[in-house]
């Protein structure tokens, strides 16, 4: 049986510090445990934290850009890492989800 368990809050709740104590423990306990980040560690992702850098440097705000393009690497990401993943591992553990990028935008 497989299981996709993911952590959401805000930025800087713990989320990826609980998700690997959780899956540590999973693996500890015998699990084939894959975990994700947001963003991911894709190609998408390392270019979204690229852009994102480019921005802040410049000064640029950039929230909805920002918003759209952890969408589209969590959307990239959900369909060619996780969905092997799931295939793999007993449990995969998520630091974030499309859904809630989506919400906690403000």
């Amino acid at each position: 049986m497989h299981r996709y368990v993911v952590f959401e809050g805000i930025d800087g709740s713990g989320k990826t510090t609980v998700s690997r104590l959780v899956a540590h423990r999973l693996h500890m306990d015998g699990y084939t445990v894959g975990t994700l980040t947001a963003p991911s560690n894709t190609n998408v992702g390392r270019k979204v934290r690229s852009i994102l850098s480019i921005a802040i440097a410049d000064g640029m705000p950039m929230k909805k850009e920002a918003a759209l393009l952890f969408l589209a690497d969590i959307a990239y990401r959900d369909r060619v890492v996780l969905e092997p993943m799931l295939q793999k591992c007993n449990v995969v553990i998520s630091d974030r989800s499309f859904w809630s990028t989506v919400v906690y935008q403000n």
